[in-house]
């Protein structure tokens, strides 16, 4: 991968092994959505601005920053990780509690509801 480059190794990965590679896709795109709704609690109702947030999401920075980012070693996110599933987890629920806001109120702006 270094030699040759990113896009050379993906797709060397792609053409020798195909499962391998969508499975890759599969969980990078489940990481990502994890860390979406993570970035959705956090941001919901101001919530950033509270110190257990500031410490939570400082310690989370830590681990996958050390971690070389999503693609890095994964054991070195290992410890952050309970800490980004609980925090997608209130993302998720403050997602449906809008969406379920909007569903009994169309009426109701978007904006309003958030």
């Amino acid at each position: 991968m270094v030699t040759y480059g990113l896009a050379n190794a993906i797709a060397y990965l792609f053409r020798t092994n195909l499962l391998a590679t969508v499975v890759l896709l599969v969980l990078g795109a489940l990481l990502l959505t994890e860390y979406v709704l993570a970035l959705r609690a956090v941001l919901t109702r101001r919530r950033f601005l509270e110190l257990s947030v500031l410490i939570v999401v400082a310690t989370i920075a830590y681990f996958i920053v050390i971690a070389g980012g999503p693609i890095g070693y994964g054991r070195f996110r290992h410890p952050a990780m309970p800490l980004v599933c609980a925090l997608a987890a209130s993302g998720l629920l403050a997602a449906i509690e809008r969406w379920r806001r909007v569903a009994e109120d169309p009426a109701q702006p978007a904006a309003a509801a958030a």
